[in-house]
């Protein structure tokens, strides 16, 4: 047998051995560019799902309905998966198949897609995480807690503007995708960094009076009234204790808690709003 097939193999023309060379190695060369595309396709996926999945778990806990892991661990993780997935879609095999298909508009739409939210997350998310980092297993001593890390709020969220205004307007000049579905995603993408960029600013204000109200530029103090809900009033309920709160350079004082009880009521009023409040709910008012 063994003969025989030596034997066929002399009888074969050079041409057709030479053929049948060709076509096995270019049959090994497409199973190897296919096996490779998979395989990086295959990673995407995967780490897409774990975006998705991570995303999923930070609104849950936004939304307090809880979950498997610790807010700081899920955060870790989207943010180590968008760059998983960011490295891979910039993998010179996808150059290759931009450069060399119908579908570069697409793969140069999902990239810059990508980009943007990669941007994001490791700008201001990241910022946002560290910030929560510092703010965690903090404990009052001595009536007092450091809460200084809240003062660089507006500065990243200052930045997240920026960086959502720089990826606007990177997206708008993105080519239209030749896929519908991913136009679709890019014109979506684009209307979420939008919100988002709406949501914080609804926020500003608050966010950036936080440095003055935390004492940056020296000691304040609030007065705090608890007041008893088993004795309503048009503002509330009686106002049973009080106590002085004080913040120094991100540092939260509470000083201590004292009752009402043995309060005089002034026999004047303490300016003309009370007059005019006594001619509608009288003078016991």
């Amino acid at each position: 047998m063994g003969g025989n097939g030596r034997s066929l193999v002399s009888r074969t023309p050079i041409w057709a051995r030479v053929a049948v060379v060709l076509l096995l190695t270019l049959l090994a060369s497409v199973t190897c560019v296919v096996t490779l595309y998979a395989a990086s396709v295959s990673r995407m996926a995967t780490d897409a799902q774990r975006v998705l999945t991570s995303a999923e778990g930070l609104a849950n806990s936004a939304l307090g309905c809880g979950s498997d892991k610790s807010l700081s661990d899920i955060s870790q993780e989207l943010v180590n998966a968008t760059n998983d997935l960011n490295e891979e879609l910039n993998g010179p095999q996808w150059d290759f198949f931009r450069d060399h298909s119908r579908f570069g508009s697409d793969i140069t739409a999902a990239r810059e897609m990508l980009a943007s939210v990669d941007t994001l997350v490791n700008g201001p998310f990241t910022d946002l995480l560290n910030l929560s980092k510092r703010l965690q297993g903090f404990s009052l001593k001595n009536g007092s807690v450091d809460v200084s890390a809240l003062m660089d709020m507006p500065d990243i969220v200052k930045q997240a503007h920026k960086d959502i205004s720089q990826q606007l307007t990177k997206l708008s000049k993105v080519p239209t995708p030749s896929v519908a579905k991913v136009a679709t995603v890019l014109e979506a993408e684009k209307a979420a960094l939008k919100t988002v960029d709406s949501m914080l600013s609804e926020y500003d204000g608050l966010i950036n009076l936080l440095p003055q109200l935390l004492g940056e530029d020296g000691k304040r103090t609030y007065l705090v009234m608890v007041q008893n809900p088993a004795e309503l009033r048009s503002a509330g309920g009686m106002v049973g204790t009080i106590a002085a709160i004080t913040a120094d350079k991100g540092t939260i004082t509470i000083g201590d808690f004292a009752t009402t009880s043995g309060w005089d009521i002034p026999e004047k009023p303490m300016d003309d709003t009370v007059l005019k409040e006594r001619q509608v709910f009288g003078d016991t008012f």
